[in-house]
């Protein structure tokens, strides 16, 4: 994400990149070369020579919270980090905490939230397209903190950041099939993971979330993929795939039947004839670069205008505090309700004491 993003960063029209660093001396010498700016591997030495306005934060998940703590008490105006924005609930409340003290706006890359899609979804849900909302349904392969605070973070933004009233969790850990997929069996990213694992999550006017996660999920779901139902309809969303990704059905006749298309389970064209529930929604075309191009834009609007991101620090702690609790019910076996008291890493916990 680092390369990738350090290529956004070189044409964007509101930032331009400074210099990059990476503990690689490979890694970090190659992007300079390849976008001409100065390459460091000591991130406190490339903020006292390079004395930037913000920072973009790329490491693995468990250098996010240290890296910010250190941006952020060297005086950037804003920081825009990787998700998930730590591996712990304590670390990611003094992200939140430090930088609304010192006025430096912290940025979480939940880029979905201003993705073309995701905002229609949104649009649609509000205008009633589907009645009253009912269940959101995703299935996101990865592991929970990694890829799962996706999954939450959408489902946030679809029910405008309301705050849960309730979390359950479950998770397993299968180490002989974790060895097929990680260098170090059971670890990624810096820190420990689960192979899969399940949530219920209960919001107000008894709307709830169904979410699934690893190898849990079922065969041919793309990543992402949402189902929400209201009183009246359905909304799909078939991954991050080409387009069309999001489908509506109201009962109305549609446009695309259920099927696979290549190795997905999705709406497919309807032949002649075929009963066609889902209709095709045509969604804007992102940028190059997708959310992350619309997101640093708006980013340099907010340190300009002083005016709040959608993808704020705030909001990214309501969701990661929901991670949090699904993996601190998983471990106590129990319904939990917020605001969370368990500041460590419930999986680590659970690990040392051999519960997965």
């Amino acid at each position: 994400m680092g390369a990738s993003q350090a290529a956004i960063l070189s044409t964007h029209a509101d930032l331009s990149l400074a210099a990059v660093c990476d503990i690689s001396l490979e890694n970090a010498t190659k992007v300079g070369a390849e976008h001409n700016v100065p390459a460091f591997t000591d991130f406190s030495k490339a903020l006292a020579e390079t004395k930037p306005d913000v920072v973009v934060i790329c490491s693995s998940n468990t250098g996010h919270a240290p890296l910010t703590l250190e941006a952020v008490r060297f005086g950037v105006k804003g920081i825009y980090c990787e998700k998930p924005m730590a591996t712990n609930l304590a670390d990611a409340r003094a992200m939140v905490s430090e930088c609304k003290a010192r006025n430096t706006f912290l940025v979480i890359n939940h880029q979905r939230r201003v993705s073309p899609d995701l905002v229609e979804i949104r649009r649609m849900i509000e205008a009633g397209a589907i009645g009253s909302l009912r269940t959101i349904r995703t299935q996101n392969q990865g592991d929970i903190l990694s890829d799962g605070t996706h999954a939450v973070d959408s489902l946030m933004f679809f029910l405008g950041d309301k705050a849960p009233e309730w979390v359950f969790g479950q998770l397993h850990r299968d180490l002989d099939a974790l060895k097929k997929q990680d260098a170090q069996p059971g670890f990624r990213y810096g820190h420990v993971v689960e192979s899969g694992g399940t949530a219920v999550i209960g919001f107000p006017n008894g709307i709830r979330a169904e979410c699934t996660f690893g190898d849990l999920c079922a065969p041919r779901t793309p990543y992402q993929d949402f189902v929400i139902e209201g009183d009246k309809g359905r909304i799909w969303r078939t991954g991050d795939g080409t387009s069309p990704n999001v489908f509506l059905d109201n009962g109305q006749p549609g446009d695309h039947a259920v099927g696979i298309d290549q190795w997905m389970y999705k709406p497919i064209p309807a032949q002649p004839g075929q009963h066609a529930p889902w209709k095709g929604i045509p969604v804007e075309k992102a940028p190059k670069g997708g959310g992350i191009t619309i997101s640093y834009a708006l980013f340099a609007k907010s340190i300009r205008e002083g005016c709040d991101h959608p993808m704020s620090g705030e909001r990214a702690l309501r969701g990661f505090e929901i991670i949090m609790a699904i993996y601190e019910s998983a471990r106590l076996h129990k319904k939990l309700s917020l605001p969370l008291q368990q500041e460590r890493f419930p999986l680590e916990i659970m690990v040392e004491k051999g519960q997965v």
